[in-house]
């Protein structure tokens, strides 16, 4: 008799399905088998989002509003965000119990109300780490107190797990599972289609840069390093997609003025939010991710990799893992804006190269981050854990 599977509540605190935990908890949601683990989706951003495709073969995606800690503290705020910890975890509380979901998947470290949830209700409790903090003290302080009670760690990259280890997670805790990410297959008439929405000539070289519009990601660096693109490829465009948040509108603000001057006027494209980012990314000659702090394993540089186009990234956090430098992208220092100009400038002037470093990236992208490995990996996960139940704090 083939056993029921294993009833599993996955909990999702992006304020949009744009942003990258979201995407790859919808990738997930995807490639799990569901006759192995039976996942149900908890969202905080409103299920009108999602369209028929993003649902689990079997089951529903419910909402549950959990909003992201806040760094304010004043008591005000700091009062604030505790009631709605209590909402927000106490909602988690029932649905486990009505349920009766046998594990709490995290796919955030910063998901407060997931982690209350399950120690509520004594579940073993798996935390996806996809951020890379800073080693202070309170940082310690709360990343000991969520995987201190959790029956595993799951870090997407090195680089996380490296930062964990820092914060004082034992490092035998940590499982590395990169995200996946499937293949697309795109088509002539789809890279025209995006070239002529945006009036730009099949020879003009494109460079883009994809997610959310903040500024860890380095929007501005790109811009300071189109300025000396300009010089030597008059003819350039940059594509910018995705939108800011409420706390960082008026970075893009920033962005759009900057972008009304010349060399920029005429050249910089913001597309607002798309869903459409494989056939974005195949009609660009280069991406760009010039990260200025250490960025976990961005999801946006997974897609480049599978659409076939060449990435010029920042030579910091898990980056390095996607990019392999001078085989199918360039790696950069942080910041610097000379070095990012002279990289795009490369590619841009060198097609074969281009090609070259495209083919490979897809290549890569198939063979080391593919999807049904990553599902796989994440089930094996969720049955160790099952096995071990909660780890004490003894462990660290």
């Amino acid at each position: 008799m083939t056993p029921d599977p294993l009833r599993i509540l996955l909990a999702e605190m992006s304020r949009t399905r744009h942003e990258g935990p979201a995407r790859s908890a919808l990738h997930l949601l995807a490639h799990v088998d569901p006759e192995r683990i039976a996942l149900t989706p908890v969202f905080s951003f409103p299920l009108r989002e999602l369209a028929e495709k993003d649902l689990p073969p079997k089951g529903k995606a419910l909402h549950v509003c959990m909003p992201r800690p806040t760094w304010q503290a004043t008591p005000t705020a700091l009062a604030q965000f505790g009631s709605q910890v209590l909402k927000a975890s106490g909602e988690l509380t029932k649905i486990i119990r009505e349920q009766h979901m046998v594990l709490v998947h995290s796919n955030s470290l910063v998901n407060i109300h997931a982690a209350v949830a399950a120690r509520r209700t004594h579940s073993p409790l798996v935390v996806s780490v996809r951020e890379i903090m800073a080693p202070k003290r309170a940082n310690r302080m709360y990343v000991q107190w969520v995987c201190g009670g959790a029956a595993a760690v799951h870090a997407v990259s090195a680089a996380v797990r490296d930062s964990l280890v820092s914060l004082g997670v034992a490092e035998r805790k940590i499982t590395i599972i990169p995200n996946g990410i499937d293949i697309p297959q795109i088509t002539d008439r789809q890279i025209a289609d995006v070239r002529r929405e945006f009036n730009i000539s099949e020879q003009a070289p494109v460079v883009c840069i994809v997610g959310t519009i903040t500024e860890l990601k380095g929007h501005h660096v790109l811009l300071d390093a189109v300025r000396e693109v300009l010089a030597a490829v008059p003819d350039a465009r940059v594509l910018v997609v995705g939108a800011s948040q409420a706390d960082s509108g008026e970075y893009e603000k920033r962005l759009r003025a900057a972008a009304e001057h010349a060399p920029l006027a005429g050249r910089v494209i913001f597309t607002g939010r798309r869903d459409d980012a494989p056939a974005l990314l195949a009609a660009c000659d280069v991406h760009a991710q010039p990260s200025v702090l250490p960025d976990s394993l961005p999801r946006t540089v997974l897609e480049a990799m599978a659409a076939g186009t060449p990435t010029v990234g920042s030579h910091i956090g898990g980056i390095p893992e996607m990019v392999v430098h001078g085989q199918t992208g360039i790696l950069v220092p942080p910041g610097d804006a000379r070095a990012l100009s002279q990289a795009i400038q490369k590619l841009f002037l060198d097609p074969d190269l281009r090609t070259r470093m495209g083919a490979a990236a897809r290549q890569r992208a198939g063979a080391q981050f593919s999807p049904s490995a990553h599902a796989g990996k994440i089930m094996d996960l969720y049955e160790n854990a099952l096995n071990r139940g909660t780890i004490s704090k003894t462990q660290f």
